[in-house]
């Protein structure tokens, strides 16, 4: 199945040219089923046979998307993955739901799957390893019972947005190859002339793969791209994100980034205006005597990083997932999410006399920068030092010695600004600030026995990662740790005793 269509569709949310496309044949399931085969596809668990998502938007940024696709079973892998489909979506901005699921076998009537008694909604339960909770996420979960090898699993689904996530803003993510082949994908999308695609990219096009059509009228422009016989891609240990690497579709109603910048900016604003008397009080407190910039920099960051716990419960209603509370709020409550931390602490540098600003950021690989849209998963924040140059700060790490994890470079960023900045990149980091340094001294003894002290000093991810993970763990689970370790190395080995120190001063640049 077009597994990572589905995962994409949950955050839904340039110009070029493509050779103008005939009329597609109509579409028989019977002959795509004969086509797809164990013999010509070797090494797939199942084929797309045929999917069409229709897209009708309007200018406000509502939509109503339907996703209609048959994918044939050829393998055992490819039946478990396919006897269960889910969808997830946000009830702050829409729903979705299953319209019809049926497996067909040739020869056979459909076998009509009744999704009142095998589809199920759930709160989604991933967001609890986040400590957020918001009741608003859901999952729709559809069971196929007696799925076989050979059949064809036939699925429509519908995703309504009541509510976009920036007024008057539609943004779509298509992925046109999957590790499933693809005999043939269309994407349609039916766009009123009042508010038009201005920003479209196809990326990591397969050669001869795509061709494109537009048709207009007075008040519609149809958009339809068509996708045949895409070839599967096969993933490779620690690669990036499949998504991000094979032939996808990415379109927005946004012209530029400044745009989203912009929006940003105004969200927050009214948030981090919400200071109060005691967060001056503070910050007057930890910038009392310093002199430099980075030194109120340090001292801000420091408190709000650690005194302010990562935890929280969605409640916003103008954009839920993206607006921060008050600042006076996560102060007053010592807690808050990545969007709360961020404000906050942009808030608390403005008051030392900085330039600071909630940002957007993408955590995991970067983002096409073709295409401007509302596609992050966190959010950190910026100290603007010259236009366009920024101090990037993470306070959703309570325990980093680095203002920015290590584990953070090259990601995009959005810095949040008046007149609206544009996508970048985080800096990367370089090997020498990602080391661990080991230094062991001790004896032998007569009886042919050593004891050996030895000092690990951690930098730069690997700091990050273990200065965590020993904060968290009691002193016994740190002892069965790096005593499994080192009998791993030396068999025969016995840790006699084991110091931490887990304290640290956040760096300076």
């Amino acid at each position: 199945m077009k597994r990572f269509l589905l995962f994409l569709l949950l955050i839904a949310a340039c110009c070029f040219a493509y050779a103008a496309e005939k009329t597609p044949a109509p579409f028989s399931w019977q002959d795509a089923a004969k086509e797809a085969t164990i013999e010509k596809f070797p090494d797939a668990a199942s084929v797309l046979l045929y999917d069409v998502e229709s897209v009708v938007y309007q200018a406000d940024g509502t939509s109503v998307e339907t996703d209609d696709f048959f994918q044939k079973v050829l393998t055992e892998r490819g039946r478990r993955e396919l006897r269960t489909v889910q969808l997830r979506y946000c009830t702050s901005y829409g729903t979705a739901k299953f319209l019809r699921a049926e497996v067909l076998r040739p020869g056979q009537p459909a076998r009509v799957i009744d999704l009142e008694k095998y589809a199920a909604v759930t709160v989604d339960p991933e967001q609890m390893g986040e400590n957020i909770y918001d009741p608003n996420w859901k999952i729709v979960k559809l069971s196929i019972p007696g799925l076989a090898v050979g059949d064809i699993l036939h699925i429509v689904t519908e995703r309504r947005t009541v509510k976009p996530r920036i007024p008057n803003v539609w943004c779509g993510y298509f992925v046109l190859q999957s590790i499933d082949p693809i005999l043939r994908y269309e994407v349609r999308i039916d766009a009123p002339a009042a508010l038009p695609l201005k920003s479209i990219a196809v990326k990591n096009e397969v050669p001869g793969a795509v061709t494109f059509r537009k048709t207009t009228d007075k008040d519609r422009i149809r958009y339809t791209w068509t996708a045949g016989n895409v070839p599967q891609v096969f993933p490779e240990p620690k690669m990036p994100a499949v998504y991000t690497c094979v032939q996808r579709l990415i379109v927005s109603t946004v012209p530029d980034w400044p745009t989203i910048s912009r929006w940003y900016y105004k969200l927050c604003r009214p948030r981090m205006d919400a200071v109060s008397p005691a967060i001056r009080e503070k910050v007057a407190e930890l910038v009392k005597g310093t002199k430099k910039p980075e030194e109120k920099i340090r001292n801000i960051f420091r408190f709000v990083s650690q005194e302010i716990r990562y935890m929280g419960i969605t409640t916003e209603e103008t954009a839920p997932g993206y607006e921060p509370h008050d600042v006076r709020m996560t102060f007053d409550k010592r807690y808050g999410v990545c969007r709360d931390k961020a404000a906050l602490l942009a808030a608390m540098l403005e008051l030392a006399g900085l330039k600071a600003y909630p940002a957007l950021f993408m955590a995991g690989d970067p983002k096409d920068p073709e295409i401007p849209n509302n596609y992050f998963n966190h959010a950190i924040t910026a100290v603007e030092r010259a236009p366009g140059d920024y101090i990037l700060l993470d306070p959703t790490h309570e325990n980093t010695t680095d203002f920015l994890p290590a584990g953070e470079a090259e990601m995009s960023y959005l810095a949040a600004t008046p007149k609206g900045d544009t996508l970048r990149l985080s800096p990367p980091a370089s090997p020498l600030e990602n080391r661990l340094a080991v230094r062991t001294a001790g004896e032998a003894r007569r009886n042919g026995l050593m004891q050996l002290r030895t000092e690990l000093r951690f930098t730069g991810i690997n700091d990050a990662i273990f200065r965590d993970a020993l904060a968290r763990w009691p002193q016994d689970t740190r002892q069965q740790y790096f005593a499994g370790r080192l009998k791993q190395v030396f068999p025969g080995a016995r840790l006699t005793g084991l110091e931490t120190a887990t304290r640290y001063t956040v760096r300076l640049f």
